[in-house]
């Protein structure tokens, strides 16, 4: 192909005469250069073009400017002049409408008036005044005109999505649900644009998944929640299958992903691990043994697995590297990324937790977030058959080609790239569950994810020009949510380490977030439970079982909001009887009085319903709560019995029954108190173990940490020592497999404490594992990280950890060396039970320092 600037084009630009002499200089300008003809255009051409050029750029009517303010108005949602733009934009598509039938507007131009008045509705906001009745006039407008003309009907899916939209904001799910269903089963065609055909399978499943995520909180429309679930994921069943019949790889893979997503928030675990694996082999994610625990429900044991970081090797797919890599396949690798995550930390299996983490950040590092775009929306191109193509759509050779690429692109609207990166953060340190060591890595992801989560609210992010004022709110509520639970985890970590100035600090700082962003309702219950931990572990037992029993009312299922509904009313139709019985001459004016004090109250009540007065439901913090109360009424309990008594497991006293020593009771006075002492602790462990029922069953049910809780406290409510040892087997094989190495510190001395009359040795090795957990929780920075923070950063730390534990195992190791007859390890012993001694008072001390505050 010739060059643009040959000799000859550069002869015919220069101003100088030609080759052959000619005294007429050329014009300096040319209209136009072909590439072999170096003379301009005749003059008379040259002069049409210009008129035309001038015919062009004509003035534009009023109602065509009125129409074009929209988009010549628009701005982001961050613009300060965003709404001034909304509102000029209304009243301008306003008044043209009004005079359509006047000036002569055509019936497409009419109704895409329509359809925009509608859309920047949406926009401003239908809480604002009358613009709910403008958006319901032009979607209503828009459709009688498309349905009246056969040349708008690609403009009938999309206004009649908004018009569900409508419905939603009405809170009329069923209808919104209605009329997306009629669309697809009466409406769409095969040969409609594959693009325009998912955007409506898509509209319909997330109204399906929204209906069931709003009613799940609504004791009322339980079961409706549940059918909207079901029809959701049959749908999902549905959209994948037509992706796949039309070679749309991409578009079924998004299906998975959804059905991961709805399983998870409607608590389906047994089915989650299914459909997981599905989706990582469909958008290219393998692993080592993935497909071991595809089916890992809540309610099993698995076995110990490899919890070293040598076990977070992968393998890529076999087809990863003839696979186009797409902006939507990175996103959905990531989105599965952090949902595996998440659900084999919930199952337990740390190795293969850490598997999906550890490829999580490599992708990260390598720019997974560009996947996403700047502001969450992903253009995906889906032609009419065939799979989708990875073309450069910035290239424009053709505007026919063009053209059909925008017919054939589907926008999605994906999470915010911001809120996936501190997520990253978030699901990082949820899934570090093991608290031991100086820097925990639980920790140092909470800290940085609350540092992230700062410097991102600070940064100006992008959003669509389609997004509005409460899309932004909503991004920062998110971010503010973030924060809260990354707080709860330092919180967490705090405790469980003893670092209680810490623990104190943290709290303040979540109290304080959470009234300044107004989250302090939905995180009241969970704040409470952090109290009431802290509370327990510095000994203030009264406390502690008032935050427990707190915590678990603020966040008691709908059921028994609904049953505490049904016993108001009652109530209140008992008094309506009473004074329908009384009658008398005063009768009538004192049931009026009554009845507006009635009235009012039952008003206030459910305005505080409303509000979250008496906080959320939430099954986890309330079987936690639950599990907690129970746990220190075995504890006090159980120091309630005398020393040699208590030393094993609560509901496994050694003590014989009163049957067979009653000859000897009353020659022996403390005998018979111990017998008394021992009476009356079974018959309150009989009562703890009929209450225990619903708690163990939640427990068991909610898998990973919560299950070997469950195993724990049925171990210490058993009354044979086989069950006893069966359920602690089952609680250390389950935090062995989560790395949950507090929990397995307070199960391997449960353990030990079973054998320490059978099995001293094997009692010493588990008793010294314990021991060497326990310090490890109260580790302290290196040598050179206290130089460099200087000498006093850390000089009221004593690094024991958990005082409680590591003095009860000190305890149990000195009676094992007394046997042993070791008088040195005795005497080395007996100081460090005075060192553990000394620490559980101070912390006994803060406690009631706390409590008098």
């Amino acid at each position: 192909m010739e060059s643009p600037l040959t000799p000859r084009s550069i002869n015919a630009m220069s101003p100088s005469t030609n080759e052959q002499g000619d005294d007429n200089p050329r014009p300096t300008k040319r209209a136009r250069l072909g590439p072999g003809s170096g003379d301009a255009l005749p003059v008379h051409e040259f002069e049409s073009q210009a008129t035309t050029k001038e015919s062009a750029y004509k003035p534009l009517s009023p109602t065509q400017l009125l129409l074009s303010l929209p988009s010549l108005l628009s701005h982001p949602p961050t613009h300060k002049n965003h709404m001034q733009a909304l509102h000029l934009s209304r009243v301008a598509l306003k008044a043209s409408l009004a005079n359509a039938s006047t000036n002569g507007m055509d019936k497409l131009t009419e109704c895409k008036a329509w359809t925009e008045l509608a859309e920047v509705g949406f926009r401003i906001g239908l809480d604002a005044e009358g613009v709910e009745g403008d958006v319901e006039k032009g979607v209503t407008r828009a459709l009688l005109i498309a349905n009246q003309h056969p040349s708008l009907r690609h403009t009938i899916p999309s206004l009649t999505i908004l018009s569900a939209r409508l419905s939603t904001h009405r809170g009329s799910h069923k209808i919104a649900q209605s009329q997306l269903k009629k669309l697809i089963t009466h409406f769409l065609l095969p040969t409609d644009e594959p693009a325009l055909v998912y955007s409506v399978w898509i509209a319909y499943i997330s109204s399906l998944c929204s209906s069931s995520s709003s009613s799940a909180s609504s004791s009322s429309t339980t079961s409706q929640s549940t059918m909207s679930s079901a029809r959701a994921l049959t749908t999902l069943h549905d959209l994948r299958s037509l992706a796949l019949s039309k070679g749309h790889a991409e578009i079924a893979a998004l299906a998975l992903v959804m059905e991961v997503k709805e399983c998870m928030d409607q608590g389906m675990w047994m089915r989650v691990g299914e459909v997981l694996g599905e989706a990582e082999k469909a958008v290219g994610l393998l692993f080592e043994d993935s497909s071991t625990l595809a089916t890992t429900t809540a309610g099993s044991a698995t076995k110990p697995t490899s919890t070293t970081s040598g076990a977070t090797s992968t393998h890529p797919p076999s087809s990863s590297s003839t696979r186009p890599t797409t902006p939507l396949s990175t996103a959905l690798q990531t989105l599965l990324l952090l949902y595996g995550t998440l659900f084999y930390t919930y199952a337990g299996s740390n190795g293969h937790s850490q598997m999906r983490m550890k490829r999580l950040h490599e992708m990260l590092d390598a720019g997974a977030l560009d996947g996403f775009g700047k502001d969450g929306v992903v253009s995906v191109h889906v032609p009419p058959s065939g799979p989708a193509k990875a073309e450069d759509t910035t290239s424009n050779t053709s505007a026919p080609s063009t053209q059909s690429q925008r017919q054939h692109t589907l926008h999605l609207h994906l999470p915010h790239p911001r809120h996936i990166y501190t997520l990253s953060f978030l699901v990082s340190a949820l899934s570090k569950r093991d608290p031991v060591g100086r820097k925990p890595k639980r920790r140092v992801f909470a800290q940085e994810g609350v540092l992230s989560v700062e410097r991102e609210i600070r940064k100006e992010v992008e959003f669509p020009q389609y997004a509005t004022e409460r899309d932004v709110r909503e991004w920062k509520r998110r971010m503010d949510r973030i924060r809260a639970d990354m707080l709860c985890e330092l919180v967490g970590v705090a405790v469980q380490r003893s670092e209680f100035d810490e623990a104190e600090r943290h709290l303040t700082s979540l109290t304080t977030h959470l009234l300044s962003t107004s989250l302090f309702k939905l995180y009241s219950a969970r704040l409470t439970l952090h109290h009431a931990h802290l509370a327990h572990a510095m000994g203030d037992t009264e406390r502690a079982g008032r935050c427990y029993d707190v915590a678990g009312w603020l966040s008691r299922g709908v059921d028994v909001r609904e049953s505490e509904r049904k016993e108001r009313e009652k109530v209140k139709m008992k008094k309506v009887k009473a004074k329908a019985k009384k009658g008398g001459k005063h009768a009538k004016q004192a049931d009026v009085e009554e009845r507006d004090v009635d009235g009012v109250a039952e008003e206030k009540e459910e305005r505080e319903e409303a509000e979250g007065e008496d906080g959320y439901p939430d099954l986890w913090v309330h079987t936690a709560a639950r599990a907690g109360s129970l746990w220190l009424r075995i504890g006090l309990l159980a120091s309630a019995l005398p020393t040699h008594t208590s030393s094993s497991v609560a509901g496994s006293s050694p003590l014989s029954s009163p049957s067979k020593t009653s000859s000897q009771n009353s020659s022996n006075p403390n005998r018979t108190q111990e017998l008394e002492a021992y009476e009356a602790y079974t018959a309150q462990m009989d009562i703890l173990r009929s209450e225990s029922r619903e708690v163990i069953k939640n427990c068991l049910s909610l898998g990973g940490t919560l299950q070997s809780i469950g195993e724990i406290l049925q171990a210490c409510l058993a009354k044979e020592y086989l069950s006893v040892k069966s359920h602690l087997r089952t609680a250390l094989t389950l935090s062995t497999n989560a790395l949950d190495n507090h929990t397995r510190a307070l199960v391997l001395s449960l353990i030990a404490g079973q054998y320490m009359h059978t099995a001293g040795d094997h009692a010493g090795v588990m008793l010294a594992t314990a021991e060497g957990l326990g310090a490890g929780l109260g580790a302290g920075d290196s040598k050179s990280d206290v130089k460099k923070a200087g000498k006093d950063k850390d000089k009221d730390k004593d690094a024991v950890g958990n005082a409680h534990l590591r003095l009860w195992i000190g305890e149990r190791c000195l009676e094992l060396k007394r046997r042993a007859g070791d008088e040195d390890a005795v005497v080395a012993q007996i100081a460090l039970n005075e060192k553990f001694e000394g620490a559980v008072e101070r912390v006994l001390r803060r406690g009631e320092r706390r409590k008098m505050e």
